[in-house]
C-alpha cells in the first residue's frame, strides 16, 4: 500500500510529528526546502504520539525517541530560558524560587530532570502556569511571563536572535534525541529519500 501511494503521488512526502517540532523546528526549514526542491511537496500532520508507519499513511515520523531508535538528528538538551529582562533577575538557580516557572504538560518532568543537577538535594516544584502546547509556552516565555525549560533543538533560533536567554550554565542531555523514522529505507532519488537527506544535512 505504501508503495502504491508513493507511486501515485511521487513528489509528496507525508510527515507525522509533534506539534512543537512542526512549529518550532520543521516549519522554519520548509522555505529552504522549497527553494532547493520546488517540485517536492511536504505534508505535515501534528500528533502527540508516533504513528505505526506500517499502518498509517505517512512516509516519515519526527519525534523525540530513546537513543538508538531511528535516525538521530539532534540530542535533547534542556536548560531554563527566559526573556532578557527576566534574565537580569536570575544569577543562580535558587533565584527560580522567586519567579514564575512555565511548564509544558507533555514534558512535566523537565524541571525535575534539570534541578536534579542544578539544585542537588533540593526539592523544587515549579510555580507558574502549565501549557498543553509547547510553542505557546515558548511565546509566553518570550513575552516575559516566566522561565521555561527550553529544549535546545526547538528554541535555538530564539536563542540566536536574542528573544530568549539562558541565564544559567547548567545544561542536561536527556536519554533521547530528535529522531527521524521511516518504515523502510526509501529508494535513492525518490522524494522521500531527498527529504530524509535534507533533514539530516540541511
Amino acid at each position: 500500500v505504501q508503495g502504491l501511494r508513493s507511486e501515485a503521488a511521487p513528489r509528496t512526502v507525508h510527515v507525522a510529528t509533534l506539534p512543537a517540532i512542526a512549529q518550532l523546528w520543521l516549519s522554519p526549514r520548509l522555505p529552504m526546502l522549497r527553494r532547493n526542491a520546488p517540485e517536492i511537496t511536504v505534508s505535515i500532520t501534528a500528533m502527540e504520539t508516533p504513528p505505526d508507519l506500517k499502518r498509517a499513511p505517512f512516509d516519515l515520523s519526527l519525534f523525540f525517541r530513546p537513543e538508538g531508535e531511528g535516525r538521530a538528528l539532534a540530542p535533547d538538551v534542556i536548560f531554563p530560558v527566559c526573556a532578557p529582562a527576566m534574565a537580569e533577575r536570575l544569577t543562580r538557580p535558587d533565584d527560580l524560587l522567586d519567579v514564575p516557572c512555565l511548564t509544558d504538560s507533555a514534558w512535566a518532568r523537565d524541571w525535575a530532570d534539570w534541578t536534579a543537577f542544578a539544585l542537588p538535594g533540593r526539592a523544587f516544584a515549579p510555580r507558574g502556569p502549565v501549557f498543553s502546547l509547547y510553542a505557546l509556552a515558548v511565546e509566553e516565555a518570550v513575552n516575559g511571563a516566566g522561565v521555561l525549560m527550553g529544549h535546545e533543538v526547538l528554541i535555538r533560533r530564539h536563542l540566536e536572535d536574542g528573544r530568549l536567554i539562558a541565564p544559567f550554565a547548567t545544561r542536561v542531555t536527556l536519554n533521547r534525541a530528535l529522531a527521524l523514522w521511516t518504515a523502510r529505507n526509501p529508494r535513492p532519488g525518490t522524494a522521500v529519500a531527498r527529504v530524509v537527506e535534507w533533514l539530516e544535512n540541511p
